[in-house]
């Protein structure tokens, strides 16, 4: 278990900066979620927000979805929905997933907290995710490179992060 917690805090180190994460949706993503409208002061703008409550590996993360409203030519506005330069690929479907800018909560608090007696790959796709939304790592390569450990550590078999990621799109859907 030391090995593991090892290699979870080495990729925190190798893999975080303070700063947002951000995780599209699809395009085709159709759930019903509740948005309210509010005002963003880093961005100057009013945006959509919606929140769905997850519970993972027995932790509840709260995952927070932004919505563009409308078109803003801000700089800041088009980094935060990852739209390119003068909003070059805006639309008002876009959803990302805004994570925090730390981590939710410390180390040993974490590890405290998690069972990982028997890992298989829901609970390595869930532990992923919680490092992602619970501000460990802000980096899809932390993804990759924790599933490859696992897949020598664990015998997991391979698992691409682009499961991880729609693993937690059905999660969000099933919500």
């Amino acid at each position: 278990m030391d090995n593991f917690n090892n290699k979870l805090k080495e990729l925190n180190t190798r893999y975080f900066l303070a700063g947002n994460y951000l995780i599209d949706l699809p395009s085709n993503f159709n759930h019903e979620l509740k948005f309210e409208e509010i005002y963003n002061s880093y961005i100057e703008a009013s945006i959509l927000k919606g929140v769905v409550n997850l519970t993972l590996l027995n932790i509840p993360v709260e995952v927070v979805i932004h919505k563009p409203l409308k078109q803003v030519h801000r700089y800041e506005f088009e980094e935060h929905f990852g739209f390119g330069g003068h909003c070059e690929g805006f639309s008002l479907n876009k959803k990302i997933i805004y994570c925090p800018k730390y981590p939710i909560m410390p180390f040993d608090e974490l590890f405290a907290k998690l069972n990982l007696s028997s890992m298989n790959e829901d609970t390595v796709k869930e532990l992923c995710l919680l490092m992602i939304l619970g501000g460990y790592w802000n980096k899809k390569q932390a993804v990759t490179d924790f599933l490859n450990f696992s897949q020598s550590e664990f015998g997991i078999s391979e698992i691409k992060a682009d499961n991880v990621f729609e693993y937690l799109f059905q999660k969000i859907r099933s919500s």
